[in-house]
């Protein structure tokens, strides 16, 4: 939420699996963009909600396979509960690219989803 960069200093910033967690994801771009040169890019990988017969099958396995085996190979389960809980209530696609467009930071934006949508990467260019 506040990088230790200075203005306009580096060619790239990525989060991976990692936005959905903070405080304000709005002003996560913001704070991102803002050390990032002019045509420089913002990266963000983040879990999708794929849709139609893979996506039944993606929130079954998340809902219930995911926390059982997590849990028995970690001991915490919880965490496993929590991944795909948060991953499902945070915007995807072109929702996740209207917040980007709302930021006001970039001057281009584009979404690639990779495995029918269970993941998303998408770029901003500044």
């Amino acid at each position: 939420m506040r990088l230790p960069l200075a203005a306009s200093s580096v060619d790239a910033v990525t989060i991976g699996f990692g936005i959905r967690n903070v405080d304000d994801p709005l002003r996560c771009l913001r704070e991102m963009a803002r050390v990032v040169k002019r045509g420089g890019s913002v990266i963000v990988l983040e879990f999708g909600q794929p849709r139609g017969p893979f996506g039944a099958l993606f929130r079954a396995y998340s809902r219930g396979v995911m926390p059982v085996v997590g849990g028995l190979l970690t001991g915490n389960r919880a965490a496993y509960e929590y991944l795909p809980r948060t991953a499902a209530a945070f915007p995807a696609g072109e929702k996740f690219l209207d917040l980007m467009r709302e930021s006001g930071a970039f001057a281009r934006t584009e979404a690639h989803p990779l495995t029918f949508g269970t993941a998303y990467v998408y770029r901003g260019v500044k």
